[in-house]
């Protein structure tokens, strides 16, 4: 397998067992940076455009002296085709830029991995303290992920795939690594960036689905709304659309709206303009 690491403009693929970031790395030592992670399909690269436009918003909020032009692009191809054939038919890419040792120039890491598909309908648990939604970082995929994956693993441990975060207005804000939708007679709903979530790139081509057939809108969802949703969905970049089976003790099934999702971002993901 192979990793590209750099700082600045220069840098390149490595042996991952060779590819080593210094202790001063602020990314490191404070978590000064930023990371994507995108969908790997045989040594295609899925929305990388997307994924690339919201590192670039989250680096000027963050005021890191990411690399211009067409370096991150490179990159990534570079990473894509080279451990291609080791990943097979799924793998996911990261992409994590830091503000370097000095905050003088930045250090770009980039790495392949083996994805195992999501089985079945998720089981989801509830967080136990709420999402600021008037946090600064809210919008950011941020490498300070500690909140994320403190909710994650106490998930896991109960033997649910994902936590849910409510914000302090005690409204659905998002997964620990996805974003949620719910179904009500028909329509689609997600709640609004306002609500406090990261807005994920596989959320936004599952909105830009919304048709004739298929309506779909942006508002506050209370605890009360969750529960009585006739579906409930989540979408990531690792697990595209994904039914949701319970939530807490509420139980939800697969309905006819989450099964036509599914089908039309199956038949919207195939075309060549998703993929680098």
């Amino acid at each position: 397998m192979k990793a590209w690491l750099g700082s600045g403009e220069g840098g390149g693929l490595l042996e991952l067992a060779d590819a080593r970031v210094s202790v001063l790395d602020r990314g490191f030592t404070v978590g000064d940076g930023l990371f994507e992670t995108m969908k790997l399909v045989e040594g295609r690269v899925f929305l990388w455009p997307w994924h690339l436009e919201r590192l670039q918003q989250a680096a000027q909020l963050l005021r890191l002296p990411i690399p211009e032009g067409n370096l991150l692009t490179d990159v990534v191809q570079q990473v894509a085709v080279a451990n291609g054939a080791a990943i097979g038919s799924l793998g996911r890419l990261r992409l994590t830029v830091t503000a370097g040792p000095d905050q003088g120039a930045a250090t770009v890491s980039c790495v392949a991995l083996v994805e195992q598909p999501p089985f079945g309908a998720a089981a989801l648990t509830l967080v136990g303290w709420p999402r600021n939604e008037r946090s600064p970082l809210v919008a950011v995929k941020s490498t300070s992920y500690a909140e994320n994956l403190l909710a994650l693993q106490a998930a896991r441990a109960g033997g649910a795939a994902e936590a849910v975060f409510f914000n302090t207005r005690d409204e659905l804000a998002e997964g620990a690594t996805s974003n949620l939708f719910i179904v009500e007679d028909g329509v689609v709903v997600t709640p609004p960036t306002s609500a406090g979530l990261l807005p994920g790139v596989t959320r936004r081509f599952v909105l830009g689905l919304a048709a004739a057939d298929l309506s779909m809108v942006e508002e506050p969802i209370s605890r009360a709304r969750l529960a009585a949703a006739d579906e409930v969905f989540l979408t990531s970049s690792l697990q595209d659309v994904r039914a949701v089976g319970s939530v807490g003790d509420r139980s939800y099934p697969l309905g006819p709206v989450t099964s036509l999702v599914q089908d039309r971002f199956a038949r919207a993901a195939s075309a060549s303009w998703c993929w680098c």
